[in-house]
């Protein structure tokens, strides 16, 4: 099992890279780094283990293990009600449509999830990737990240180019202690042995906030998904837990309450996660 890559904030962003290999499942392992860079000293970092699904082949990366289905309930759960879209349209199908509704050209190849599943019953997902490729399953030609917001678990979708750096206007009230009048700064990788995400968020010229995450591949297998189980599983709740803490240190640190400006109620433990409220919006980078 490779060991967590090191991340580091306040490094220059990744540059888009990686293997040309056909994409397939697996489990990706690494450091999630949270960095306030306003004034306001704060920051955390954790190990996670997330799976990557390609959505066309959700069933048989699930057989790897006993306590993993998409077919039925189970210990690890891959509903599709918890994700993107109509729950009637398969997943890959419905982040096609959104891409092909935003930027007027529809992803032709797979697509594959990086996020976590429902597990014991308990799903929260800070942030949902979809990888869309081209027909030949070598390059990704499109990203759709799914932002959920805490406490009130309101989930947003934008559509963003190739592995690279994006812009995007801020457009969701994801945190109260991050004001609304942001830019995030997207910089992302082709997923491979390794794989980075990473959002620099700013005020015109002004760094706000980094968050990024540095991951490294696993081959999925009963093994890596019993890690992803295991580690990745009952954490989805520490970090849910882990949010709320944060937000009090926060507090306790002198930041900034921002209300939500819709006076939106909050949903304080994201029991509900998977029907959370969606947002539409524009949400395509420049």
């Amino acid at each position: 099992m490779p060991s967590p890559t090191h991340l580091d904030p306040t490094a220059p962003p990744p540059t888009a890279g990686g293997t040309a290999a056909p994409v397939t499942s697996a489990v990706y392992r690494g450091e999630i780094v949270h960095r306030r860079r306003d004034g306001v000293a704060h920051g955390f970092r954790r190990t996670d283990v997330l799976p990557f699904i390609r959505l066309d082949e959700v069933d048989r990366f699930c057989d790897l293990h006993p306590w993993w289905s998409a077919r039925h309930r189970a210990p690890v759960h891959v509903r599709r009600g918890d994700f993107l879209g109509d729950p009637s349209v398969p997943l890959d199908e419905a982040v096609r449509d959104l891409v092909a509704e935003r930027t007027g050209s529809r992803p032709a190849g797979p697509v594959a999830m990086l996020g976590h599943v429902r597990t014991f019953g308990f799903l929260f997902n800070p942030i949902t990737c979809y990888f869309c490729y081209d027909v030949t399953g070598t390059r990704v030609e499109a990203m759709v990240f799914e932002v959920e917001n805490t406490p009130w678990h309101e989930r947003r979708a934008t559509v963003v180019g190739p592995p690279g750096h994006h812009v995007v206007a801020k457009d969701l009230h994801v945190s109260p202690f991050l004001p609304d009048d942001l830019v995030y700064h997207l910089h992302y990788t082709q997923p491979g042995d390794r794989l980075t995400v990473r959002f620099d968020v700013r005020r015109g010229d002004a760094p706000v906030f980094v968050a990024a995450m540095a991951l490294q591949r696993m081959e999925a297998d009963r093994s890596s998904l019993a890690i992803a189980t295991r580690q990745g599983g009952w954490p989805t709740l520490r970090v849910s837990a882990g949010i709320y803490r944060e937000a009090f240190r926060l507090w306790r640190a002198g930041a900034t309450f921002v209300p939500h400006p819709d006076g939106a109620r909050p949903r304080w433990l994201g029991l509900g996660a998977g029907r959370s409220r969606r947002h539409r919006s524009p949400g395509v980078s420049r």
